[in-house]
């Protein structure tokens, strides 16, 4: 069984119905189904945006240098990582990079900060949710943490509501792990997925695809430069 505390605080960012917090025999069933999108062949298909991505990145550090300006490394490895999961996962052009419905990457900021306090924030964060009762006293913090919890489940439930609509028009699911987890979701015979499932898996790849691929960046990045 996976670890009780633990688990509580990933469930209060990712919901309870994700890859990462359920168990058994509905943990082998959604690996299964989001395996799929990993196979050889599906990768093939979405390393156009990963390359795509990288470029908009190297052209805007590049337009920095030409006029002797700075970036901030951490923080556009940040939004280049959202855009590329966006793209190639989800379908979606979340605009990061360009500062585009920043929202998105402002609300990860909120739960997971760059910098200094980075560490004593998210301890506090661990500590207010492992006791309930702190978790519903009115502090900052805490409104903080379900304000940025409230705007990825708005974006996650209209990325999710394109699709559908764009199924519904003839386009299909598509082959990307949304399409895969939206044609498990559309199957019969009591194997799919439920719309709960589709939206914590959604919000469970969002953060574990880029939030981790960022960080190495930025870390790989500053031992490049020392």
């Amino acid at each position: 069984p996976k670890p009780e505390n633990e688990m509580r605080f990933l469930k209060m960012i990712l919901g309870e119905k994700g890859l990462v917090c359920v168990q058994g025999a509905d943990h082998t069933k959604q690996r299964r189904v989001i395996s799929q999108a990993f196979k050889f062949e599906a990768l093939q298909g979405i390393f156009p945006a990963f390359t795509r991505q990288a470029d908009r990145l190297a052209a805007k550090w590049e337009a920095a240098a030409d006029i002797g300006g700075t970036v901030k490394a951490d923080a556009d490895f940040g939004a280049v990582t959202l855009d590329a999961l966006g793209e190639a996962a989800f379908g979606v052009d979340f605009g990061a990079l360009e500062d585009r419905e920043s929202e998105v990457r402002a609300a990860y900021q909120a739960l997971f900060p760059t910098g200094g306090s980075q560490v004593f924030r998210l301890v506090y964060n661990y500590v207010l949710n492992q006791f309930g009762a702190l978790a519903k006293i009115p502090l900052g913090r805490v409104e903080q943490q379900r304000s940025a919890g409230r705007v990825i489940d708005k974006k996650v439930l209209e990325v999710i509501a394109g699709r559908r609509e764009e199924a519904r028009s003839g386009k299909g699911n598509g082959g990307d792990l949304l399409g895969q987890m939206l044609d498990a979701s559309d199957a019969e015979g009591g194997g799919g997925f439920s719309d709960e499932e589709v939206t914590d898996n959604v919000k469970t790849f969002l953060l574990a695809g880029h939030e981790t691929t960022s960080c190495t960046l930025t870390f790989a990045a500053y031992e490049l430069a020392r």
